[in-house]
This record gives C-alpha cells, structure tokens and sequence, in this order.
C-alpha cells in the first residue's frame, strides 16, 4: 500500500538529490542592463558587489549556453589599458543611443525571457533526465530554467501514473500518462515549470508508440508512458490518445505501418475499395490515373443505421458504404431502397455480431445504438426490458471494433450521456482505449455545421493503433462565418409533388391553428414524433414527413418506406453533421496514407 509522496518507495535505487543548496553567485541578465541580485543572510537582504560580469550566452554555433552558471566572471583584480580609440565621440555616441532599442530586441531574441537563463546543469540534473514530483507526478526535463530572481525551475514533460488516474485511465502498474493541456485559443502546451523544489528523485520514464502487449524489450526498473492526455477548457471534452513515431524515445518505437498491420492485417492505401470510374468522364479520368489516392475509396460500416442519416453523410462525404445493420424493419427497408449496392442485415446486433463474416472488415465504421435511455428527455419507460436491452448496446462499440478492427470508429449519442450518465460514458472511453485506439469526444452544435436546427449531439471518433487521431472540423456557420441554414432555407425549394410530402394533407389533431413564427430561424430539435413545438411558420399545419427530413438534412429525394417514416426521420443522425465528420476522417486518413507511401522501402 503507498504512503503519501515523502515516503513512497521509488522505481530507482538512486537516492533523493539534494535540492537545497544554494548557489555561489546569483547572476541575472536584465534588457539592457546587468545586474546582481540580493541574497539573504539571517532573513535580511545582504547585495553582492561585483567588479565585472562577462555574460555571454551564445555559443560559437548560436546555441543558448550555461557558461556564466560555471564561472565566466573574470578576475577582478585584471588591470585593462584603455588608449583614444577606446572612446566614443559626440556622433559616435548619438548613432549608439538612436540604435539602442533596435540593438536590445535583437538580444530578447535569444530567449522568450531575456531575463532567464537556461542551464546545462544543476545539482546532477541535465536535460533528457526523469525526475519524481511532490503531489504524484512526474517530469522528463526538457529545460533547466534560472529566473531574474534567483529561482530554479524545471520545464519538461508532465506526467502522471495511470494508477493514481480515474477513469477512462486503464489502471496498468508501472505506466503513465502525459498530460498536455489546451487552453481557450486552442494551443496545445507540452511542457510545464515546475521548482526546483518539487524534486523527489531520479526516475527512469521511457516513451513508447507500441501497445501495451507488444513484445518490447522493457527497461528495468522504468515507467512507461504510451497515452496522452489532451485536456480542454471545454466541458464534456476528452481527447486521450496514444504517443506517435515522432514522440516515441527511438529505442523503444515501431513504425505506424507495422502497429497497424499487427493490429488489423495489411491495408490498403487510400482504401480497400476500387473506385468506380465507369462513369467518369475523359477529363476525370485522366485526373483519377493520375492520383493513386483517387483510384480506391476507404469502405464503410453502419451498425444501428436506421433509415440511414448516417450511411448518407458517409457516402456524400466519399465513403463506399459496404454495408448497413439494424433490427427495424421498416427502417431496413428504407435503408435498402437507398442503397441498392450495400448489404443490409436485418438483424439484432449480438446475432450479426456472431456470424461467421470475413469480409465484415471496413476502413471505417460506425454505430449509434439506440439512445431513448440515455436521452434528458427520457423521464419515464413503459417497457423497462427494452431500456435494459438498449442500455446494454452503448457497449457494443467496443464489441464491432474487436470484429472490425476499423482504422477509424465513430460513435454518435444523445449529448445527455456525459453528464446524466457519466460512468457509462467513460467506460465506452475507456474501452476503446484498452483495444489500444485514441478518442475525441465532443458534444456538437448541429447548427454550426449547416443543420437548420437547434439540435446537441454526441460524437466520439477513435483512431485503431498505428492511426492518427482526426481532428473535430472547425465550424463553418455562426456568428463571423456563414449564416445559419434556416427553416426557409431547409424546406421552401421542395417540390410539391415530392414523396412524403403533400402539404395540403396534414393538419393538426385538434383542428386548432397555432402561433405563426419566424421562418429564418432554426427548427427546435426534431425527434421521432417531429418534437415538441415543431411546426411549419405559417401555425396552419405540422411539417410534412419531407419537411422534417429536409430539417435533418436528408437530399429531397430520399425514399422512406410507408410505415413509420416520421419516427426513422426523427431517429437519424443528420446527414450533413455525419459527411463533415467522415470527411475530416478522410482526410486524416490520406494524409497518413500520403506519408507512409512517400516513405522508402527498406529491403533486408
């Protein structure tokens, strides 16, 4: 059992350095000025007096140096002859002070502080060391820092055991997290200060881009760090992932080629599937033999895909959507219409799960399990077995991607399961990150991607091992971007004639008429009854089932089957939300893919 920090056993056999001694000369290099500083003896401040100070802080190849920490001070008792040439005269004094400012921003150059000094050592420490903190961390020291007041501080690289994380952290003995934090602008800072007198000891931290069951010959007596974690100012935002090649120490690092071939098999660039060109036109084509990356196309899976919102986003975003699963007849049914050359599985996911498919792999997958449970509008249940059986399939992430092996796996939910159901949300965190794959969750305002609604939802995406993590777009509508898509602009250019349409046929229940609004405002969320106050802006009647599904962003000629239509439009995942998503995943994966076949085959 640990004791608290002063008395825990350390991984090294090294004793604790000595922190406290003090050094012989305080040395502080001010904008245009030297200066010494004050020292304490007996609690008051006591200035040291010095004849000279020769303070030179770049070395012959331009480098910062610690020469003055060792004793640049020349001897005091050194004589100096001084003849005519050594003074300046009246121009030569006025040119000086013209070029003064000039002269000492070019000196602030040397560092972010004129007024640190970096050190190459102190008190045995030097850069490249691992050090034990007070208050259970641990650093990789990067810089040795010597502040205007005397102060030494440590920067490096900010760790922490998984073993005095919460979850989602894996609890593995002996392993760390780097914690990077990022602050509202949006800038990731890596390296932290710390005192000199936060040091306990000497440690051994190795990083490593290999999982955790790989077979890599372990340093004795060392932690070792594999995730890292990227912590926001935004609430309900996590983004952990694994080290890259490039943050990886080099003895203990693989390339991310090989930690996705162990992982998944061998993948294809670009995609596992070819792309149709039959109907491309001669221009096209010569531009698509061209670009290798424009000959294939990354394959897609869509459990719990309903009508298809989702399977829709991908395919626009440039996805071979390869097959779709979902227990809804109905929305089967619909989804089938739609995508005449993908497989549908009409089936329970556990059953889908445990056929016997070997060509179920994809490059990207997805699920979205049914959400009524976890909903803040879910107050009440009048099947409770059913709750049970859709509470149980918020895991069943975890389950396709061990049958998938996806390089890429999203997840989409209802934005009440981080705060209403916390645990849960962090065990599917944590699930992915035990199968070795990073994640960025994020709660997504659908209008600020071009959804004309007021609609929140859940969106994780989890890169597979050897992938990097594709980054949330940007949003392209609100204040200072493009203006939000509106009701009128969702609904006014549907054809009358279009299916599921038929605005003179749909009335309200109770005959009455209700307020008229606004129709350059957003849609309230649309749910799979319409949702409450939804609509159309005259107050004459309710939105047509085409109306609502132009709302979630479905293309005016979608096909819906008969029965249910308004509860699969209410269900989907809005299609414009998901082909933003895809296409940053997209992209993400062709970058990686235009790196590794830029890379040099080495033949043994």
């Amino acid at each position: 059992m640990e004791t608290d920090n002063q008395q825990r056993k350390l991984p090294s056999s090294r004793p604790i350095i000595n922190i406290s001694a003090t050094l012989n000369q305080n040395i502080v290099v001010q904008q245009g000025s030297i200066q010494p500083t004050t020292t304490r003896s007996h609690g008051r401040p006591v200035e040291k007096k010095i004849e000279h100070i020769d303070l030179t802080l770049d070395d012959d190849d331009g480098d910062l140096s610690s020469d003055t920490e060792r004793g640049s001070i020349d001897d005091p008792s050194e004589t100096r002859q001084f003849d005519d040439d050594d003074y300046l005269d009246d121009d030569q004094l006025q040119s000086l002070l013209e070029n003064w400012d000039a002269d000492t921003n070019k000196a602030g150059l040397a560092s972010e502080n004129p007024s640190t000094i970096f050190l190459k050592d102190y008190n045995g420490l030097i850069p490249g060391m691992a050090v034990e903190l007070s208050g259970d961390h641990l650093m990789r020291i990067q810089q040795i820092l010597r502040l205007v007041n005397g102060d030494i501080y440590l920067r490096g690289l900010y760790f922490k055991r998984l073993t005095d994380m919460d979850s989602p952290f894996p609890q593995r003995h002996m392993e760390l997290c780097w914690l990077v934090e990022k602050d509202a602008d949006g800038r990731l800072h890596f390296e932290r200060e710390v005192p000199i007198s936060a040091v306990l000891g000497i440690v051994n931290v190795v990083l490593t881009n290999q999982p955790w069951r790989s077979n890599i010959e372990k340093v004795y007596d060392s932690y070792m760090c594999r995730l890292v974690w990227q912590k926001t100012a935004e609430k309900g935002e996590w983004i952990i992932r694994y080290l890259t090649f490039e943050e990886a120490d080099q003895h203990v690092r693989a390339p991310a080629s090989v930690i996705r071939r162990n992982w998944r098999g061998e993948t294809i660039p670009y995609g596992t599937e070819a792309m149709d060109m039959s109907r491309l036109s001669a221009a096209q084509l010569k531009e698509t033999r061209q670009a290798k990356r424009m000959q294939r196309q990354y394959s897609f899976g869509d459990a719990f895909c309903g009508a298809g919102g989702v399977s829709v986003g991908a395919w626009k975003a440039g996805l071979r959507v390869k097959y779709g699963i979902d227990i809804d007849t109905a929305a089967c049914e619909t989804w089938r219409t739609n995508f005449v050359h993908s497989s549908c599985f009409h089936a329970d996911f556990y059953s889908w799960l445990s056929l016997q498919d070997e060509d179920a792999q994809v490059d990207i997958s997805h699920s979205s399990p049914p959400c009524q449970p976890f909903s803040p509008a879910h107050t009440r249940s009048y099947n409770q077995q059913r709750d049970e059986e859709n509470s149980s399939l918020i895991f069943s992430a975890f389950n396709m991607v061990q049958k998938v092996k996806p390089r890429v796996h999203t997840i989409e939910e209802t934005f009440g399961v981080p705060s209403r159901h916390k645990e849960t949300f962090l065990r599917m965190i944590q699930d992915f990150l035990e199968l070795g794959y990073s994640i960025h969750s994020k709660t997504i305002a659908c209008a600020q991607y071009g959804v004309p609604q007021m609609r929140r939802r859940l969106f994780i995406i989890a890169a597979g091992p050897g992938e990097r993590l594709p980054t949330f777009p940007t949003p392209t509508h609100g204040p200072d971007l493009l203006p939000y898509v509106t009701i009128k602009d969702a609904i006014s250019n549907i054809p009358r004639l279009a299916d599921n349409h038929g605005p003179d046929n749909v009335a309200f229940q109770d005959g009455r008429t209700r307020a008229p609004y606004d129709e350059n405002t957003l849609a309230k969320t649309i749910t799979c009854g319409g949702g409450d106050g939804n609509y159309h802006p005259s107050g004459l009647r309710p939105f047509t089932i085409r109306e609502l599904a132009c709302l979630q962003t479905f293309p005016v000629q979608y096909r819906f089957s008969t029965a249910y239509a308004k509860k699969q439009v209410g269900n989907s995942v809005p299609p414009r939300l998901a082909e933003v998503i895809y296409r940053a995943a997209i992209k993400s994966l062709q970058e990686t893919d235009d790196k590794e076949c830029r890379e040099p085959i080495v033949i043994d």
